[in-house]
């Protein structure tokens, strides 16, 4: 496996994500990468990349083998923390393991000192804890290690189970945009739209989501009646101008029936 340095660097423009954080690599931040080829590079955090080399001695994207940082060797550290890694790879699979079982007990015990496990270990045992309905078992691994961005899978296994508590928990756990959130209501199931957007709502979503996804939804057409009463719950923090927007939306795509439904509600009744 061949060895690379990882050594400063300037921000990327436009910003990109950082792969471990999940967070956007702002100019001001500073940053560790290494040159993958001509085209490519691969920039992280330096606390996350930091952080990551303690446990860790490959890179967290293409696995080639870390041997230093700015030219200060990092083998023999990582060598010492070997038995380390070794446990913490093999508690993450066993807590992975227990939430594929439903064993609630068996996650907790694993869990117990909040010690971190690997991200997409994490990741993988929501992935179960969802699929079995467990909502202890996510409340636990929501609240363990680092904060999760943009997941919108879970919300996707949440609502195809039609779990809405599972669904309401992910959205105070998890940060979202605004695409995600569009995304979210997009691929939940027609009839359960209705009531992620009431949980949405529910967790504080401010007027220019609501605003945003009234849009997307007309212009991505996929809106209906039960979905416009649901964003019409809270139609005095959307602009004039954007439920204008909307109601001419439906107009050009001849979802006459959603039009008059939100001409007669959002705009007669303001």
């Amino acid at each position: 496996m061949s060895s690379v340095d990882f050594i400063s660097k300037i921000p990327e423009k436009p910003p990109v994500a950082c792969p471990i954080c999940r967070e956007e690599i702002q100019p001001e931040d500073k940053v560790l990468g290494h040159q993958v080829n001509k085209l490519a590079v691969h920039n992280f955090h330096e606390n996350c990349l930091t952080t990551w080399t303690a446990a860790y001695r490959s890179c967290p994207l293409c696995r080639a083998r870390i041997s230093s940082i700015n030219g200060q060797p990092i083998l023999n550290e990582a060598a010492q923390l070997q038995p380390v890694v070794t446990a913490l790879m093999q508690r993450g699979e066993a807590v992975e393991r227990a939430a594929r079982d439903g064993n609630l007990e068996e996650v907790q015990l694993l869990l117990a000192n909040r010690a971190p496990i690997g991200y997409w270990d994490r990741l993988n045992a929501l992935e179960h804890a969802i699929l079995h309905g467990n909502l202890e078992m996510v409340r636990l691994l929501l609240a363990t290690g680092f904060p999760l961005r943009r997941e919108i899978k879970l919300f996707k296994l949440a609502f195809s189970n039609a779990d809405l508590e599972i669904g309401r928990l992910l959205l105070t756990h998890i940060t979202l945009t605004d695409w995600d959130l569009f995304l979210i209501i997009k691929e939940a199931p027609s009839h359960l739209r209705p009531e992620v957007v009431r949980l949405m709502i529910e967790s504080g979503i401010d007027s220019a989501n609501l605003s945003s996804l009234a849009l997307d939804a007309t212009f991505s057409g996929f809106i209906d009646v039960p979905l416009a009463q649901a964003l019409l719950a809270n139609r005095a923090t959307i602009p004039i101008s954007h439920r204008l927007a909307v109601i001419y939306g439906n107009f050009i795509y001849c979802r006459f029936g959603v039009a008059a439904f939100l001409l007669k509600n959002w705009v007669w009744s303001s």
